[in-house]
């Protein structure tokens, strides 16, 4: 039965429910509804989608701003990086690790 705060015509079905709305669970949703043509609902504890990797532009300055601190994304498939770019723009960055080890820079 239906709480009593429930109508009974704000009952929807859906095909498939996700818990999170972070990255993986984005991309499972966004994989049942395009690929396989499925409904689905996702259930999110925060105020926003992106989980740890979410962002935003500070409304004072102008900048985008790291909620939960920077992220890297990598990959070496050029078919997951065609797909992370059907969503967003994406600039490229090289991340070069470089240690003194006596005297002298290396990898």
């Amino acid at each position: 039965p239906l709480p009593a705060t429930v109508k009974e015509s704000q009952v929807q079905e859906y095909d498939v429910c996700i818990v999170g709305a972070g990255l993986s669970g984005a991309v499972i949703a966004e994989r049942y509804a395009s690929q396989l043509n499925q409904t689905v609902v996702i259930v999110e504890k925060r105020n926003h989608i992106g989980g740890n990797c979410y962002d935003y532009i500070d409304e004072e300055t102008g900048i985008r701003v790291s909620q939960y601190g920077a992220h890297l994304f990598h990959t070496n498939y050029e078919r997951v990086w065609n797909y992370v770019h059907l969503f967003s723009k994406w600039t490229k960055y090289e991340h070069e690790v470089v240690g003194l080890v006596n005297g002298s820079y290396v990898p």
